[in-house]
């Protein structure tokens, strides 16, 4: 809900200042939001669960 509401008030703002519908749309702006917060999702993910939730611990390979 976070990411709709930010990309949202930047495609507003995108298009107070000329652009049309479809430009503010395909602006990097509007989803560098929720790119950015998935890279830090991911990396709060690795936090809590450890490098060996991903499947490359020191036993991967008896885990098949």
């Amino acid at each position: 809900m976070v990411n709709i509401f930010i990309s949202g008030i930047v495609i507003f703002g995108l298009m107070q200042n000329g652009y049309n519908f479809k430009v503010a749309l395909t602006n990097f702006g509007t989803y560098s939001t929720w790119l950015f917060w998935g890279i830090g999702m991911f990396f709060h993910w690795l936090g809590v669960f450890g490098f060996n939730s991903i499947g490359f611990g020191s036993n991967w390979e008896e885990k098949n």
